[in-house]
């Protein structure tokens, strides 16, 4: 056999492989995404997440698909003196991360490995040096961190329009097409025309109602950049969605397309 069969041969057994091993990926993914929560994993949801009972049936359906399949392919990790990563914690975070991923093509955020949990706020330090106190990130490099006091927290209260799990996994949504900027990738299943001049315009809106003193819907941190905005502006549609459609018909017109459901409208 000369060298040139040899390469071809092994070209061809690697392309099978391939094939075979994407195939075997997809029809697991197809049986898990039509598996739903058992008994014990909807207690647990539903003791930790005042929105799960809110969303409709079939959007409640089609999270637990999708969170089976998150669960079956995301690491979580326990960090900073936490025990064990529990099951009730992987299968809370799952939840809330896949309502995002709804109107989403594909398996839930491709890109994401790892899940890395505190027990609580955790201390970093930058690169320069400077310490800081943090409840969660979310890095580029496939990674989510969460302090689960604070996903305790934010999810046991579904008005106050703070959510960390929604929060952080809007940032990875909006990493989807590249780096994290406010523009995430756009399904085409609605007009996203205006995406970029509302955005723009709500983001400065918000900016400058901060720097007067006005109280806003919105959290002040979403002030920092156009991502942070994204992310303040996700949590707020989910949470105070009568108030934010009131105060901010466009930006929550354009969200309610992209995440393709309605929360002002559920029970």
């Amino acid at each position: 056999m000369d060298g040139i069969t040899l390469i071809l041969l092994i070209t061809v057994a690697a392309v099978a492989f391939g094939y075979w091993r994407w195939r075997v990926r997809r029809e697991r993914r197809r049986v898990l995404a039509t598996t739903g929560f058992s008994e014990q994993e909807q207690h647990w949801v539903r003791s930790n997440w005042e929105l799960w009972d809110h969303l409709p049936e079939g959007l409640r359906t089609e999270v637990e698909g999708l969170a089976k399949v998150f669960l079956d392919e995301k690491v979580f990790e326990a960090c900073g003196g936490l025990p064990t990563v529990t099951e009730e914690m992987r299968t809370v975070v799952a939840a809330q991360a896949c309502l995002l991923w709804a109107n989403q093509r594909g398996a839930p955020y491709p890109a994401l490995r790892a899940i890395l949990m505190y027990p609580d706020a955790y201390r970093v330090k930058d690169e320069y040096g400077m310490e800081s106190v943090r409840l969660g990130e979310s890095w580029s490099r496939g990674t989510v961190v969460l302090a689960w006091k604070s996903v305790r927290g934010g999810g046991c209260n579904d008005e106050d329009g703070h959510n960390l799990v929604l929060h952080e996994f809007a940032h990875q949504l909006d990493t989807v097409n590249g780096a994290a900027d406010g523009f995430p990738e756009l399904p085409d299943n609605a007009d996203f025309s205006s995406w970029p001049e509302v955005f723009s315009r709500e983001f400065e809106q918000l900016c400058a109602d901060v720097e007067r003193g006005k109280r806003t819907v919105m959290d002040s941190y979403g002030t920092t950049n156009e991502a942070e905005f994204f992310a303040v502006a996700t949590e707020t549609f989910f949470e105070k969605p009568s108030q934010m459609a009131e105060e901010h018909p466009a930006l929550y017109g354009l969200l309610r397309d992209f995440f393709a459901t309605d929360p002002v409208r559920w029970p």
